[in-house]
Formats: C-alpha cells, structure tokens, sequence
C-alpha cells in the first residue's frame, strides 16, 4: 500500500513538471533553467499569462499533440477576443478561442499540410497559405476555417506561397509574396489575383504598417528589404535611397552591416509607420524613418546566438520590445536601451515571438529549425 502511494506522488509531481515550466530570466552566461521534454517533443507553442515570467508548453488539440511540428505563424485576431491561430509544417491549421489555453485542429483537407500563412479578413473569413500538391495555393474560408476553397496557384510546381499580408483596415486588400520572388495582389479579398512584381529573390514577409494601409514593407531573401507607399502596387529599394547620412544623422543602411540583408522578421510599431524592428543575421536592428537607416540594438546575445529569428512591439505599449535568438527571449522595458533574457532549455529554437494587442500579459512563443 505504502509502495503504491509512492509511485501516485511520483506520478502527479511529473505530470505537473510537464505541464508547467518555470524558466530563469537573468543575465546572459546565468546557467541554463528550465526543464526538457525529451528529444523531438519540446517544440511548439509556449503560452506565457504573466508578460514571460512564466511560461508553459500548449501543444495539444484534442488527442492531437503537434510538438514536434516546425510554427510558421501565430496569429492574433483582434476582432475576437482570445482567438488566435497557429500555422505549422506538416500538423494544419489549428484555433484557439480562450487566449491560446486549449487548440483545436481545423480545416477540411488540412490535417497533415503545411500551412505557412494566415491572413485574416474580418468576421469569419481568413485566408491561408497552403502547400497543396507540388506547389503553393491560397485557400479562403467563410466560417471560421471550418471550410476552405482555392482562389489561387501558384503557375509552376515547387513554388511556394510563403506569406500573405491583409491591412487591418481593408480585407478588401491582399498581398501574397511567393517563393520564387512573385508578388501578386487582390483588390476583392482574394477572390482574384494580379501580378505586381517580380523580386530577384524569395519573398519571405509583408508586413502592412498597423497605423497607415498604404504603407508596406516586404523581406526578400539575402537581399533585405523593400517598401511600398501605395499598398503595393510599386516598391522601392531602400539600398538604393541611401547614399551619405548627413552629419548627425544616426544610423546606416542595411547594406552596410555584415550579413545585414539576411533577414528573417520584421515588425513594424503599432502607431508609426516610419519605425521598425528587422530581425536579422547582423543582430537586431531599429529604423525611425522607414528603413533607410538602422541602429543596432544592444542585445546581450551570447556568442554563436546568431541570427535574431523574431521581434515584435507589444502593441499596448511599444517601448516594449521583444526579440528571439537561438534559445532566449529577449525582453526590453525602455525601448530597446536594455534588455532581459529569459532561457528556454528546449531543443528547437524560438523562431517567432507574438504579443497580444488585448491583453499586455499574453505572450506566445513559437518554435522550429
């Protein structure tokens, strides 16, 4: 009897060891804290309630547990408060409708897909970026993801949709960036499809800017980034804008950090248009005046930490900052003077970091290679 209460008391505490995990935050060179899952099953999602003190993994959707599957975005939906989803490689497409505590599979036909995008259109329309088949496709659905259809694909086998953007002030408008540098537009909510442009390089992100629709910045592949002040219909390479700074004037060009136009995020703040964070293989970096110059931010990473692989302003506060690299969250309460890291003693490594715009204490870390 006294042997069978034992084994109970070592059973519960490890189940509540794999429920929650309580991760050191501190100076970089702190000792590693945390706990591991074991080999494979560590990734996913994290789910912090308390602004990254505490955080604890959110894998599962029923009996569907999708850790060990590669997060391509985590995505906020301001119109429903707590719903927020998740886009995976080779797991679906997957809801939350309390503040990401529980998930649930969605998607006829999206069970095993990689889905790379998710753009939200308002009510219960949202698009997504699939690979289907042997190349990308964009699927609409008009109840909640329930139910998609094709609106689009791409012309050539192994070409993936890699990114869709949708202004939150306009779903009437979409953009899709493709992987062999194709850009392409909609002007009726993805129902048809226009060709823009065509990039010399992989198109990676769009990001419209939050305050000003007309306003977009995309990330090209090895080759930085690119702006549009018309919604996308034309874009500038901001390399070429910059020639001398004038005297005082802070900051240089992307061009001009070393492996500054390897970029992998971009985020732009929540009230200005013209001020960004890039996530890239030089550090993190800030523009003021829409990406003709950057300063590097003084992340106190530790060596071989490199590329940043995510950034992102809390959007109720942007003197917040938040960046990934390799295993630590990094965390600056003053706009970027000072940092904090948090260390997650997990295999994968912290590839996007997503804050909540309804609630400041919501914080979602996602994982991949």
């Amino acid at each position: 009897m006294r042997i069978a209460f034992l084994i109970l008391l070592v059973a519960l505490g490890i189940g509540l060891a794999v429920t929650f995990v309580r991760f050191l935050v501190g100076a970089v060179g702190d000792g590693d804290a945390g706990r591991s899952f074991g080999a494979g099953t560590d990734g996913g999602v994290y789910v912090s309630n308390d602004g990254g003190e505490v955080f604890a993994q959110h894998t599962q959707a029923g009996d569907r547990d999708f850790s060990r599957f590669d997060i391509l975005a985590l995505v906020e939906d301001s119109q429903r408060l707590g719903r927020w989803w998740i886009a995976t490689e080779g797991a679906g497409l997957y809801r939350s409708d309390d503040a990401a505590s529980t998930w649930t599979l969605v998607g006829e036909g999206l069970e095993r897909a990689t889905v790379r995008s998710v753009a939200l259109a308002g009510g219960s329309t949202l698009l997504v970026s699939v690979d289907s088949g042997d190349r990308g496709r964009v699927w609409k659905s008009f109840d909640d993801g329930a139910t998609f259809r094709e609106t689009y694909s791409a012309a050539r086998e192994g070409v993936w949709v890699n990114t869709l953007a949708v202004p939150a002030q306009d779903a009437t408008r979409v953009l899709a960036g493709l992987s062999d540098g194709l850009l392409v537009g909609s002007s009726d909510g993805g129902e048809s499809w226009t060709k823009l442009t065509q990039f010399s390089a992989e198109v990676r992100a769009i990001r419209f800017a939050p305050s000003d629709p007309a306003v977009v910045y995309a990330l090209t592949e090895g080759q930085g980034m690119v702006r549009s002040r018309d919604r996308g219909q034309t874009w500038e390479d901001l390399a070429q804008l910059f020639n001398v700074p004038d005297a005082g004037t802070e900051g240089k060009a992307l061009s001009q950090f070393s492996r500054g136009r390897d970029v992998f995020a971009i985020a732009v703040h929540p009230y200005d248009a013209q001020q960004l964070l890039l996530a890239t293989a030089a550090g993190l970096l800030r523009s003021s005046d829409g990406g003709t110059r950057f300063v590097e931010l003084p992340v106190p990473l530790r060596p071989g930490a490199l590329p940043v692989r995510a950034a992102a302003f809390l959007p109720t506060n942007p003197s917040v900052l938040y960046a990934t690299a390799g295993d630590g969250l990094y965390t600056s309460f003053d706009g970027g003077v000072n940092f904090r890291v948090t260390r997650f003693s997990i295999s994968p490594k912290l590839t996007i970091v997503a804050s909540s715009a309804a609630d400041a204490r919501l914080l979602l870390i996602g994982t991949g290679n």
